[in-house]
């Protein structure tokens, strides 16, 4: 195999597993332990209470619509996510998924994030 054919095969299996990996990141296949941030603790939310939704989010701070495409998130921490750790995703009045608005939620979120 000449030089030319041996780069442009190196190329294309490089490429190939760049796209596999990304393919692999964005629908969850790799855990977010294998991206690893300055200082994440372990975040365990709860397990949404209505099928209708779904948790997503590198530290479970999504709350979204089941059917929906999962968003992604920029798999930073903020102290304020453990606030969602008691908090249930369910449909709200509007129709879509989200945060139930507790007063516990209300004051953690103000907590952490110091307002």
């Amino acid at each position: 195999m000449n030089k030319i054919a041996t780069v442009t095969t190196i190329i294309i299996v490089a490429i190939a597993l760049g796209l596999s990996m990304r393919s692999m990141k964005t629908k969850n296949i790799i855990p977010p332990e294998a991206f690893p941030t300055d200082s994440q603790p372990e975040i365990t939310p709860r397990k949404e209470t209505d099928k209708k939704c779904k948790i997503g989010g590198c530290n479970g701070e999504i709350c979204q619509n089941a059917d929906d495409e999962d968003i992604m998130s920029i798999c930073q921490y903020k102290d304020e996510f453990a606030c969602y750790k008691n908090t249930d995703c369910t449909v709200q009045s509007d129709g879509n998924c989200g945060w139930t608005q507790s007063e516990e939620l209300v004051n953690c979120l103000n907590e952490k994030s110091g307002t």
